[in-house]
């Protein structure tokens, strides 16, 4: 026969109707909806066994309520901390529990570690973060060290904690709907009838051919049968139970926060920035593309470190004293002591081209005079060639262009900044050209985000040099500083554009 016959009790039977082949469609939908939806279930009791289970051993259970340690740990994961004391040695590269060091709240915080640093104490970031933690940590404060990562349990703790009552409630549906249908059977009974009596009939069966049920075979209008709903009943039953201890379970795990300390690389996560650690004017001198930042809150060594990404690394020459209070109030850091002679921060690596236009800044604290930041064609002590100079003159005031004796045209401030108080300063110059030949400077200093001078200076030489902080080359004579200065120096950082006044204000207001 070309037809296709199922003999069931020996009785021929037609090929499918179309409302068959619908409701054979319908049977397999039905089958794989159930075995979804016991996947599903044991997912998530498989899930919640390992981040509830391991307390029994001492381990700890903490749920992540933020996100700058993503792609890695997100919101609304697991993770497992084990105990690891205070005398043993802290691993450096891994992801550790601790107490935020810039609260007093008992905030705990999920972050790397990423360097022991030379006065003892460490430093952390969150992975998605631009900028280290503001705070360093001492080695007590480390007590547990992240060993598992179980996702996705915590988050219906984390929906109602940030007001998300929809997602909440679509997922209680959800788990509700998907362990009353994974207690489903998977085969009708109607079916299992009507094979059981074939195989009766036929002895060992051989005589009957096995094609794909249509399932369900339920005649219309027919109740499930007795034997099924008690499961059923049961199935949903206990995902209730379920759904409820997991929220008890899950509302008494303790909370620990991935928190961003500033601007993150991924921007879709800056709204989950956390306040008490934002270091807001390292962010936002590096949203304005500096050449080099250097925060200077080294506590030793040579190196100064290049916070903006371009690895501008400073060299100190003689520094005095390193870890000194720092300018930043809101910022936490250090700053170091200049103590006059030739101490100085130069600009290490290959020589660069001067910038004709560009503005510097920098943070000081002095009763002295002298010079605060130039280029200069050399890193040793003197150079033959050096201009782009802003110094205090005898007087305190800042003055710009001062650096041939023979054609100076200089801008300078009326008020005296030499007071032994923190002082933001910055000089930002703009040079216009024809044909590529500079014809024309216009110099803007700027002091604690007020611009307190303006005008035309001595147009800058172009020539391979460097920057430097503190100690250099400076014209001799009347009106003129020594070279050298003592000042507390913090946040040095050079552009190779002038920034606008609404840009230095904007830098003065993140301190």
């Amino acid at each position: 026969m070309s037809e296709e016959v199922r003999h069931v009790r020996g009785t021929a039977t037609p090929p499918p109707t179309s409302a068959e082949v619908g409701s054979t469609a319908w049977g397999w939908t039905r089958v794989l909806g159930i075995l979804m939806a016991r996947a599903y279930r044991a997912m998530l009791l498989t899930l919640v066994a390992i981040s509830v289970i391991p307390m029994l051993w001492g381990w700890g259970t903490f749920l992540v309520r933020s996100g700058s340690m993503e792609p890695g740990i997100s919101v609304g994961d697991i993770a497992l901390t084990q105990d690891i004391g205070t005398e043993s040695k802290l691993p450096v590269g891994r992801v550790m529990l601790f107490e935020n060091p810039a609260k007093d709240d008992g905030e705990l915080l999920l972050h790397r570690v990423v360097e022991r640093r030379d006065d003892g104490l460490f430093t952390t970031a969150g992975d998605a973060n631009d900028l280290t933690d503001s705070t360093p940590v001492a080695r007590e404060a480390f007590t547990r060290q992240a060993v598992l990562l179980v996702p996705y349990v915590g988050k219906p703790v984390h929906w109602p904690q940030t007001g998300d009552f929809l997602r909440l409630f679509g997922w209680l549906v959800l788990t509700m709907g998907a362990f009353r249908l994974a207690s489903r059977r998977l085969v009708d009974d109607d079916l299992d009838e009507i094979e059981d009596d074939a195989d009766d009939e036929t002895g060992s069966g051989a005589d009957v051919v096995r094609l794909p049920p249509l399932l369900p075979r339920r005649s219309p209008g027919r109740h499930a049968s007795p034997s099924r709903a008690p499961g059923v009943a049961r199935g949903a039953a206990v995902g209730a139970v379920v759904v409820t201890a997991l929220a008890v379970t899950a509302g008494s795990i303790p909370t620990a926060s991935a928190a961003f300390t500033a601007r993150t690389r991924d921007s879709g996560n800056s709204f989950t920035v956390a306040p008490g650690l934002l270091q807001t004017y390292p962010a936002a001198v590096k949203a304005d593309g500096p050449e080099f930042l250097w925060l200077l809150d080294a506590t030793g060594g040579v190196v100064a470190s290049d916070w903006s990404g371009n690895n501008r690394l400073g060299t100190y020459y003689g520094i005095d004293a390193y870890g000194q209070p720092g300018a930043l109030p809101n910022n936490p850091g250090s700053s170091v002591l200049l103590g006059g002679g030739s101490d100085r921060i130069v600009e290490d690596g290959n020589a660069r081209w001067a910038p004709s236009s560009f503005t510097a800044e920098l943070w000081l604290k002095t009763t002295d005079t002298g010079k605060l930041i130039g280029f200069e064609n050399s890193r040793d002590t003197t150079s033959s060639r050096y201009d782009r100079t802003l110094h205090l003159d005898p007087n305190g005031r800042l003055v710009y262009g001062a650096w041939d004796p023979y054609a100076i045209q200089v801008v300078r401030s009326t008020k005296a900044y030499n007071d032994g108080a923190w002082h933001h300063v910055a000089v930002s110059v703009s040079t216009q050209s024809v044909l590529g030949v500079p014809f024309q400077s216009t110099a803007r200093i700027y002091a604690d985000g007020v611009k307190v001078a303006e005008g035309g200076v001595t147009l800058p030489e172009g020539y391979l040099g460097w920057w430097r902080v503190g100690y250099g080359s400076m014209p001799t004579g009347t009106g003129f500083p020594t070279p050298s200065i003592a000042m507390n120096v913090d946040a040095v950082a050079v552009y190779n554009q002038a920034l606008s006044q609404d840009d230095i204000v904007d830098h003065w207001n993140k301190r």
